[in-house]
């Protein structure tokens, strides 16, 4: 049914042949409840949603064009995409730009998206982009296809994306609360062996066929020969099956509803009891409309297709099938082979190993279920570019130009990645579902085509979560990588006076400047993807053990105290800046944890008046170290030592400079230069409620600039707290 020129259900009640017991069990209705089981129920009700000339709608409501307008999408001097407005003109994807407009002068011509020589983020530009410095991009399409599944999914949790511009759904779930809600005769915990009742005579007003449904022989016989494509036609329920397909079919023309609703996007269904009926069915009434294939009507759906056509049998191995079965030309090759061949005689004749056979046999019968797979499984990524002889790539600087482009693709695609991953509704409980986890490349290879011979490097590459981070990452690396195969594999320092690219590359010389073999193609591919958690902060750095990262975190502490120093010695309208000035959540995060377990302790023995009598802590160790690090806690001890020998160097330091200057500026300055951690000391104190006593001595009543452990006055109470606090927790750590 169209979503454009949906019709009205007539008034009528649906009914129901179907008299005496269901050849369904009560087993195999539970089985919608679970997703490892629902696609081989013989109730199974699967759907496929396919765009419409999917790539030529983003660009029509891009431009916002109508419907009515003849849009086709461009790379190059190709045809991508036909909207179905074009295709009235006999526009196919085999024209070229020329043919085209000579076929209809006012066709409108969108070019994709490219990436610009140099640019990481793709554009659309207002000219035809030149070839030999543009890639096309197709992250506009992803992004669109990601939204639509977004509106899917509120709807519908088990979908499996086939394609950018398709996807399976799972309608079992759905279907089943349906059922207990429309047919009281169904009853819930039955033994699973139990046959279901038989379909009631009459069904819910509510329940329609939405759609084309398919006829079988003998209703085709029954009815209007002149009107193949009959959307009126609403069979008797004969049973179960018929009911779930019903359902299914109005689920499904909701789902398409939504989908233009939301996003102004028509799109075309189908439903089957499997995967690759539902596909065939999908693509039988297009555009903006849906096709439903009942269990009774499969081997006749079938027979207007040939095995060449149906999921797995595409190319050369449904071809050399056809031949070594000798099937007689002209007839319709799924019914030769259903009505002639047995499992047996299939063995005999393609002696092939009998997975292949089962499945053929399957095939021609409509009946080879497949598990849909609700998560993407990532196994490589690659940007690629060939590049004209009018555009070469022979310098250092041309290269990395590309190197950017293609990183820049590969991390927009692991952003849609991310997108799909972590969208997954929490509701049903899928057998590969993991929420919060992302996947990252472990390897990254370059591959270089020089002399029309392609060779490639790869290499390991840190687990980022953050973008920047793996972007910058994955420049740096393949750049390497590209040196180190010149450097290498051929002669090229020979024509620089002896010198190599990774000393040419100093740093002062343009990159653009530097010469290399000119490389007829180039790629980048992603490969090794592995969960990551999205909650983990603290990376480990490669090469390096747990104490030696954490030892430079304190290190970093100190560079960082040290450059505060240094910027209250500059002038006031200077901003300075360095490498190591901000601390990262990954360190604020770890030297918490540091702390978490002495706080914990100190929270059970410590009372409201001091710490004098709490024990010694052994130092708390985050769950990121591993204990089997030989003397760890003693050399993580020394670094807290120093770690606080240098806080005190550094108060000094700066109370010094206090005193120099009678402006109120460095207090105010001081107070903001604190070190995070004893940020962190400060919410501990507040969540442990444990105050500092400052009892004045007699005399100095109502003074509350006074400090009766250190008797004598004090310019910020709340800092001088925060000292008492930082020193009280160091002597009660330390011993």
């Amino acid at each position: 049914m169209s979503v454009l020129n949906p019709r009205e259900n007539p008034h009528n009640c649906l009914e129901s042949d179907g008299y005496g017991s269901s050849k369904f069990i009560y087993k195999d209705l539970y089985a919608f409840l679970r997703a490892s089981e629902s696609w081989q129920s013989p109730l199974s009700t699967i759907a496929l949603l396919d765009m419409n000339a999917f790539f030529a709608q983003v660009e029509q409501l891009r431009l916002g064009l109508s419907i009515d307008d003849p849009v086709v999408c461009v790379q190059w001097n190709m045809l991508i995409a036909v909207s179905y407005a074009a295709r009235k003109y006999g526009i196919g994807r085999m024209d070229t730009i020329k043919t085209a407009k000579e076929k209809c002068p006012h066709v409108i011509l969108a070019h994709a998206a490219v990436f610009v020589k140099g640019d990481p983020m793709w554009s659309y530009l207002d000219e035809l982009p030149n070839q030999g410095l543009c890639k096309v991009s197709l992250d506009p399409y992803r992004r669109e296809s990601r939204k639509i599944m977004k509106v899917l999914k509120q709807s519908c949790d088990r979908i499996e994306k086939a394609s950018v511009d398709e996807c399976f759904m799972d309608l079992g779930e759905q279907i089943y609360n349906e059922l207990f809600q429309l047919f009281p005769t169904l009853k819930k915990n039955q033994d699973p062996n139990t046959s279901l009742p038989p379909v009631p005579r009459k069904l819910p007003s509510s329940l329609h066929w939405n759609g084309f449904v398919y006829k079988n022989e003998k209703e085709e016989l029954k009815g209007n020969q002149k009107n193949e494509f009959d959307d009126t036609f609403e069979p008797f329920a004969t049973d179960w099956d018929d009911v779930c397909f019903i359902i299914g079919s109005n689920l499904l023309y909701r789902l398409r509803q939504d989908v233009y609703n939301n996003l102004g996007y028509t799109t075309s269904g189908g439903i089957a009891n499997n995967r690759v009926v539902a596909k065939l069915a999908g693509g039988f009434r297009k555009p903006d409309n849906q096709t439903i294939v009942r269990n009774c009507a499969l081997e006749d759906f079938l027979k207007k297709f040939e095995l060449t056509d149906m999921q797995g049998m595409g190319g050369k191995i449904g071809e050399q099938i056809i031949t070594k079965l000798k099937i007689p030309k002209g007839e319709n090759s799924n019914a030769y082979i259903r009505d002639n061949f047995t499992v047996q005689t299939l063995e005999e004749k393609l002696k092939e190993d009998k997975q292949l056979i089962q499945k053929l046999y399957n095939l021609v019968r409509g009946v080879n279920r497949l598990e849909l797979s609700f998560r993407i499984e990532i196994k490589s990524m690659m940007s690629r570019k060939n590049f004209q002889v009018k555009y070469p790539v022979q310098t250092l600087g041309d290269a990395f130009d590309w190197i950017k482009v293609f990183v820049g693709d590969i991390i927009s695609r692991i952003v849609e990645l991310d997108d799909e991953n972590m969208e997954l509704s929490p509701t049903t409980a899928l057998p590969t579902k993991r929420r919060n986890v992302v996947r990252r490349p472990k390897t990254i290879s370059v591959h270089i085509n020089l002399n029309r011979k392609e060779t490639s490097r790869q290499s390991s590459v840190p687990l980022y979560t953050d973008y920047e981070k793996l972007s910058k990452s994955l420049e740096s690396i393949t750049y390497r990588l590209l040196k180190e195969f010149f450097d290498q594999t051929t002669s090229l320092h020979l024509k620089n006076g002896g010198k190599h690219l990774k000393d040419l590359d100093d740093g002062k010389k343009d990159i653009k400047t530097i010469s290399i073999l000119p490389i007829n193609a180039l790629s980048l591919v992603a490969t090794n993807f592995t969960k990551v958690s999205e909650t983990s902060v603290f990376k480990p750095e490669p090469g390096h053990s747990n104490l030696e990262n954490i030892r430079k975190l304190f290190a970093e502490l100190d560079q960082e105290k040290r450059n505060e120093i240094k910027s209250t010695e500059a002038p006031l309208t200077v901003t300075q800046e360095s490498s190591g000035s901000t601390l990262k959540r990954a360190q604020t995060s770890l030297i918490r944890d540091l702390f978490t377990k002495f706080n914990k302790d100190q929270q059970q023995t410590s009372t409201k008046s001091s710490f004098k009598k709490a024990p010694k802590s052994k130092l708390p160790v985050s769950d990121s170290i591993p204990k089997n690090e030989p003397n760890k806690s003693e050399s993580i001890k020394d670094l807290f030592i120093k770690f606080n020998e240098s806080q005190k160097r550094t108060t000094d330091s700066l109370n010094t400079k206090k005193r120099k200057s009678p402006s109120p500026i460095p207090t105010a300055a001081k107070r903001e230069q604190r070190v995070l951690v004893l940020d962190q000391l400060l919410n501990a104190r507040n969540r442990l409620k444990v105050p500092v006593t400052t009892n004045q001595p007699e005399g100095k009543a109502g003074t509350e600039n006074y400090c009766s452990k250190c008797e004598k006055e004090i310019d910020d109470p709340m800092e001088h707290s925060d000292y008492h606090y930082a020193l009280e927790l160091s002597k009660a750590y330390n011993g």
